[in-house]
């Protein structure tokens, strides 16, 4: 647990504790719970496999943030189905003139959400999946270390077929549907493999 942070609560409808000082990707706030037959807390949008218990509600407010943390640049996580889906949708539309790993590259976000980096223009793209499988993407302009300032709002219920549009313009290609992999050396690149 982070000494340094403070869970801030607000009673939930339903029983359990909106965690109003953590924020997920997608905007909702964190919500803890011991609504359930053996009284022990949960983060009650808990998308990760297997029952996560706390001890105490503070426990549960804690774990969520961290999940809510990005990772740091050396704990790179391994790409998940999530990620391979969305790398092979913006490879889709990848214009032939970007080469991946030089021009263009990849980033896990975390879970649901990959960061695409289009170095000519400086700009990068996180595309997160939506439960109701369309993405929310969010363009940002890239300072010289290449990381993302100035996000713009985020852009929801966008399609598979719009991402190309969106990250390439006019350069986009057409729909195509290659298999690509993330490489699993830096995160960053990709390749075609079928």
């Amino acid at each position: 647990m982070d000494p340094d942070w403070t869970p801030e609560y607000e009673s939930w409808r339903h029983g359990g504790w909106y965690v109003v000082n953590v924020r997920h990707p997608s905007g909702a706030c964190g919500c803890v719970s011991r609504n359930y037959p053996d009284r022990k807390w949960r983060i009650v949008c808990d998308e990760r496999d297997g029952d996560h218990t706390y001890r105490t509600r503070d426990e549960a407010a804690h774990a969520e943030r961290a999940l809510t943390q990005p990772k740091p640049k050396g704990d790179q996580m391994d790409p998940n189905n999530v990620h391979q889906t969305i790398a092979q949708q913006v490879d889709h539309m990848k214009p032939e003139h970007l080469t991946p790993g030089v021009d263009i590259g990849i980033e896990i976000v975390d879970e649901r959400a990959i960061r695409v980096l289009v170095l000519p223009h400086q700009e990068s793209y996180e595309i997160r999946l939506d439960p109701s499988d369309t993405y929310t993407v969010t363009r940002s302009v890239l300072d010289a270390q290449r990381r993302p300032i100035a996000a713009e709002q985020p852009l929801a219920g966008v399609y598979c077929d719009q991402l190309g549009e969106i990250i390439f313009g006019d350069e986009a290609k057409v729909w195509t549907q290659p298999m690509v992999q993330i490489s699993d050396d830096d995160g960053e690149t990709w390749r075609v493999v079928a």
